[in-house]
């Protein structure tokens, strides 16, 4: 049981503050890029980046769907 923690864990901090770090610096690199302050052949590789960040995010979210519907099911009312 206690490895399931420690996978939840490792997922958390090595998958998801790394991709969701990618995406904020990629939509801010673009944003920069829109009104002029960066140079314009790196926007290709930024939303490569965000795109790439974007899909640990969303196969550790479809990981835990079936956990957080169980849970929402639980609640009283």
């Amino acid at each position: 049981m206690m490895w399931i923690y420690l996978t939840v864990w490792i997922l958390i901090i090595f998958v998801s503050i790394p991709s969701i770090t990618a995406i904020i610096c990629g939509s801010v690199d673009l944003i920069k890029i829109k009104v002029g302050l960066s140079n314009k052949r790196r926007r290709k590789l930024d939303i490569a980046g965000i795109i790439l960040a974007v899909s640990p995010v969303i196969v550790i979210g479809t990981f835990f769907i079936p956990a957080i519907s169980y849970l929402i099911s639980k609640i009283p009312g």
